[in-house]
């Protein structure tokens, strides 16, 4: 048996949270402290959202979750999902930042599938929570296999 846990939430971008903060001040430690840990995910940001996929040991996981609750660099936390997996979608990154982009289905998805995001903090069950679980998921992880842009 796997000790393997991910967690999903989206939440609210808070006012004055720059691009540059979330990838000079979140993303860049978050991958050298997740790497620690034997965490691996995913953050996709818009201009006022965030949704993190976070997978590794349980412990670990929940312990990071913990403290994403307490940062007041978002609000109106959601928690999507928490539960055991048999498998990493994102082996390769402690913590890959994902930016909205105008292609980007994900808002769509979040729109479509599950209006209710960010209305409550305990995970969604309903049958259309894992629709869009798997479709964000899998999208995430097609995103998250082309290598970053360096300019």
């Amino acid at each position: 048996m796997t000790n393997l846990h991910e967690v999903i939430y989206v939440s609210r971008r808070a006012e004055g949270v720059t691009d540059q903060v979330v990838v000079d001040d979140i993303v860049l430690p978050a991958g050298i402290k997740n790497k620690l840990l034997e965490i691996t995910g995913c953050l996709w940001f818009s201009r006022d959202r965030f949704l993190q996929i976070l997978e590794g040991p349980r412990e670990a996981v929940e312990d990071v979750y913990s403290k994403i609750l307490a940062d007041d660099r978002h609000y109106d936390i959601s928690t999507v999902s928490s539960s055991p997996i048999a498998k990493r979608s994102f082996a390769r990154w402690g913590m890959r930042s994902l930016k909205n982009s105008k292609e980007d289905r994900i808002e769509e998805l979040i729109h479509e599938y599950a209006p209710n995001f960010g209305a409550s903090h305990s995970p969604l069950d309903a049958p259309e929570s894992i629709s869009i679980l798997e479709q964000v998921r899998e999208y995430l992880v097609e995103l998250a296999t082309v290598e970053p842009a360096t300019n």
